[in-house]
């Protein structure tokens, strides 16, 4: 029992320097959209470079969300429904405990209110926009890209 007392009153040094531990520099620039549920397996790039997704960028904007249910089937049902009202990209995204479907990748939130007014018109009178991490593809209007 003494023994138990004696170490229990030893004090710890809990700091550690991530620097210090033997982590591959591939897993170091690894980043993964928080919404994301898989880590992406297209865009790879090689040893050095710095990023994994080769042509897009994720930032800060706006997405249209239609339902956020515990239902996987109700989700399943209105992210189809939607691939065929809407233009715009589709996400199924879990996070949990809800599913949730949501729509668009819109830089302004103006942008995103013509979506959300065309969801509630056609049967999501709950949907609303949502500030949410999206993809978003650099364009160099200098050469026409």
């Amino acid at each position: 029992m003494l023994a138990v007392l004696l170490t229990a009153q030893i004090e710890q040094d809990e700091f550690i320097d991530p620097m210090s531990l033997d982590i591959p520099e591939a897993l170091k620039v690894l980043r993964i959209p928080h919404e994301s549920t898989e880590i992406p397996q297209s865009g790879l790039r090689g040893e050095g470079d710095t990023d994994i997704l080769a042509s897009e960028e994720n930032v800060a904007g706006y997405r249209i969300q239609l339902v956020s249910t515990q239902d996987v089937g109700l989700a399943e049902s209105v992210e189809q429904r939607a691939r065929e009202l809407f233009t715009e990209d589709v996400y199924l995204i879990f996070d949990y405990p809800n599913y949730k479907v949501r729509v668009g990748n819109f830089l302004e939130l103006k942008a995103a209110k013509p979506t959300e007014s065309l969801a509630r018109r056609n049967g999501f009178p709950r949907a609303w926009t949502v500030p949410s991490d999206i993809e978003f593809e650099a364009k160099n209007e200098y050469y026409g890209e």
